[in-house]
């Protein structure tokens, strides 16, 4: 059974107790029982967020193994809904499948043929108890194909998350990350990728391949900046590749971001 229909079970159990013991005469009639209900409840709901973790405390999630086929797709859209733990992106040298991964914690999916275009929606389960609290970090490693152009959305929460897109089609990449760490290797022969990163309280770091040329511009709040400028020189709002114009690689970057640091190299 799982944990959270436990909690509301108890919950309904104690709501049920509470309110029969006013006609068996154990509460005086007069009395509001609703008015201890309700404050039982939260005080029952704090007890349980507590305790819980604790009894589970080292329990070990479920690893899932996942293929997804390409089944004549041309470019492909990908979402990774991940959350807390730790989440690696590499390449995956295949002509028959888009994708491979095992999932530690499980995963659920979503997958669509657009005419060429294959979407792929992947999603934590929620399958602890209430309110999407894990007792374990999700360890997430995911392999996707080098070879077809594919935008990558990226959705996670307290995470250690590492993309090594070096040698990937990675047409557009967007992450939207909260207090995490986050590690990404551009690719180096995409033509032109657009990147998206708006983080909370982070560690952002950003490997531009040295044949990249880039356009970077970033809004922050009480992050630490890092930008090389010996690559990318400084132009008022932009700090910019020489030639980005007419490079034949490049990568033009958004980054909007919160308390933590940046470093983009």
């Amino acid at each position: 059974m799982r944990s959270g229909r436990v909690f509301w079970g108890l919950v309904m159990l104690l709501t049920g107790v509470v309110l029969l013991l006013e006609p068996l005469g154990i509460i005086p009639q007069d009395t509001n029982v609703w008015r201890f209900i309700w404050p039982g409840i939260i005080i029952f709901l704090g007890v349980w967020l507590l305790v819980v973790p604790v009894i589970y405390k080292g329990k070990k999630l479920d690893k899932e193994n996942l293929t997804i086929p390409l089944d004549g797709a041309t470019e492909a859209r990908l979402r990774l809904k991940h959350g807390a733990g730790r989440l690696e992106v590499s390449s995956l040298d295949s002509s028959n499948n888009f994708l491979t991964g095992e999932f530690g914690g499980g995963v659920d999916q979503s997958v669509h043929h657009d005419s060429q275009i294959l979407r792929v929606k992947l999603s934590a389960p929620s399958h602890e108890i209430p309110f999407g609290i894990q007792f374990e970090g999700l360890n997430w490693q995911v392999k996707v194909n080098r070879s077809i152009p594919t935008r990558l959305d990226i959705d996670t929460g307290a995470s250690e998350t590492i993309l090594n897109l070096d040698d990937m089609k990675i047409a557009e990449l967007n992450i939207d990350t909260g207090a995490s760490s986050t590690r990404i290797n551009l690719p180096s022969n995409a033509g032109f990728t657009r990147v998206s990163v708006e983080s909370g309280a982070a560690s952002v770091s950003i490997r531009v391949p040295t044949q990249v040329a880039a356009r970077i511009q970033v809004e922050s709040g009480l992050a630490g900046i890092t930008v090389d400028q010996t690559r990318f020189i400084h132009n008022g709002h932009l700090y910019e590749s020489p030639g980005y114009a007419d490079a034949l690689n490049k990568a033009e970057i958004f980054i909007k971001t919160g308390v933590g640091s940046l470093d983009v190299k």
